[in-house]
């Protein structure tokens, strides 16, 4: 079973005339920005239960690889205003489950941040409903996912799929084999270290750029823009295996090198 280590609470008040009017104007619901709960929560997890992760967060989420030797360490920054962040984590068959959930409540400060350091070989799936996704140094297949907050992705091995509905996504010192990358409202920008068979970048209102390495092969590249400019500045092959697409619905898109 996860140890809890430590917890870690605080209660916080905002004071003066402008709390007060606050409460005033708003009643119950102003409750959550002048007073709320703090928590800190370690719970750790041996190493030799864990092939996989799937951590889901109301706030910033961070996985970062390298973790060689003890377990692994989830830290969960909670914090509670009207209402209070449900937190879970579990094993279930070799998958880390983490959660850090919020309530719809209109005007609410709650939050639930997430940071876990994961050994070599594990697949990770990462997600925040409201806050930035961070995963760096991981070797695995990675998914990692934001609905209202970036993707931001450094040094990874494995495939990658990097998704945001409403902010950037950007990735550098990628090498695994494929890539997938896409934002609805924000830019994508993707940097490689090694040639991968496919990489596919998309954004319906934002700017594309990828960045691939300098070497001796060609790449296959699709560059299209509806809105803006396209532009392939790399050496291009209809038949290279090397796959590149990028494509923008409004925005500018450019594929090149270092």
């Amino acid at each position: 079973m996860p140890v809890t280590r430590t917890a870690r609470r605080a209660w916080t008040w905002g004071g003066g005339l402008a709390a007060a009017a606050l409460l005033a104007w708003s009643g119950a619901t102003a409750v959550s920005y002048v007073a709320y709960e703090e928590e800190t929560v370690i719970t750790d997890v041996a190493q030799d239960r864990v092939s996989s992760v799937d951590v889901r967060g109301h706030g910033r989420v961070e996985v970062v690889g390298g973790l060689t030797t003890g377990p692994i360490t989830v830290t969960a920054r909670l914090r509670q205003g009207l209402r209070g962040p449900a937190h879970d984590v579990r094993v279930e068959g070799g998958l880390l489950v983490v959660r850090g959930d919020c309530p719809e409540v209109l005007g609410g400060r709650c939050s639930a941040s997430v940071r876990l350091e994961v050994p070599a070989g594990v697949d990770v799936t990462a997600h925040s409903d409201h806050g930035t996704v961070w995963v760096n140094g991981l070797d695995g297949i990675v998914f990692a996912t934001a609905d209202h907050g970036d993707v931001v992705a450094t040094d990874l091995s494995g495939d990658v799929l990097l998704r945001s509905d409403h902010g950037d996504v950007t990735a550098v010192g990628l090498s695994g084999r494929g890539v997938q990358a896409a934002s609805d409202h924000g830019d994508v920008a993707l940097g490689l270290t090694r040639p991968a068979r496919l990489v596919d970048a998309k954004s319906d209102h934002g700017d594309v750029e990828v960045v691939v390495p300098v070497g001796p092969g060609a790449y296959r590249v699709d560059a299209q823009s509806d809105h803006g400019t396209a532009r392939a500045d790399v050496r291009v092959d209809p038949a290279s295996p090397r796959a590149v697409r990028a494509h923008s619905d409004h925005g500018d898109v450019l594929v090149r090198y270092p």
